[in-house]
């Protein structure tokens, strides 16, 4: 049976990811204080940041070429939403279970907050390191050849700037 996250179209998802963040990196060290942010699908990604659009293209396919090369850590983004993923769980896992069995009582549960407050801050500073584990072994990934930059996209939607980064799988 074949691994889920190396199946179609899992895998273009986890590789328009890991470009994503290549190409934020790429962008930090050419934009300095842009907020960005960012999605990616099977057909690419979208950055949400008021950037140039010729910029975002230069600098995805650097990050592309680079991946490409063997700079896989570019695929690694400490701001990304999987880092916060274990934290998230853990916390409001443990902090849960401080509340465990306080019932109906108002007075148990207020008891109870200062323990439940100090779990989740154990829980998700404990959690920390397992967030770039699960960013690399799951939601990013190495399948870079044959992958292509093919063209970004300006909306301007209110005041908002919206580039889509559309992106190419060539086989064989």
């Amino acid at each position: 049976m074949e691994n889920i996250l190396e199946m179609n179209p899992v895998w273009k998802v986890r590789s328009n990811h890991a470009l994503e963040h290549a190409t934020l990196h790429i962008l930090s060290t050419k934009v300095t204080r842009a907020r960005v942010s960012g999605i990616s699908d099977a057909g690419g990604f979208w950055l949400l940041g008021n950037i140039p659009t010729d910029l975002v293209m230069e600098s995805a396919r650097e990050a592309l070429q680079r991946m490409q090369a063997g700079e896989t850590g570019l695929a690694i983004h400490e701001n990304c939403g999987s880092n916060l993923v274990p934290s998230i769980v853990v916390s409001g896992g443990l902090a849960w279970l401080a509340m465990a069995g306080t019932g109906d009582s108002p007075r148990k549960k207020a008891r109870r907050i200062p323990l439940a407050v100090l779990m989740a801050l154990l829980g998700f500073e404990a959690a920390k390191p397992v967030g770039p584990v699960l960013q690399s072994k799951t939601t990013s990934t190495d399948h870079f050849n044959g992958m292509l930059v093919r063209e970004v996209l300006c909306y301007k939607p209110y005041t908002f700037t919206v580039h889509r980064v559309t992106t190419e799988f060539q086989m064989g």
